[in-house]
């Protein structure tokens, strides 16, 4: 299955897109909010989610969290619960 990308950036499914997270528009309880909203609309199973999550925020919220959790990768555990 090849990810498709809107015109924004963010990844497209029938049921909307996950946008990069922009903390100067949004707060990240707000944007997991509409996270967990994609998730359920377009029945994302759970054991790809975080990666899904991961892959769509963004190039600058990667990087910090790459940097956070350096020498690792960031954790795979789910940051919507």
């Amino acid at each position: 299955m090849s990810e498709r990308f809107d015109d924004e950036g963010g990844m497209a499914t029938p049921y909307g897109h996950i946008a990069a997270f922009h903390p100067e528009s949004e707060s990240i309880k707000t944007y997991l909010e509409r996270v967990q909203l994609y998730f359920t609309a377009n029945k994302v199973p759970e054991d790809v989610q975080v990666p899904t999550l991961l892959s769509a925020i963004g190039a600058p919220t990667y990087s910090l969290l790459s940097d956070l959790f350096t020498p690792d990768a960031p954790p795979l555990a789910s940051p919507c619960k």
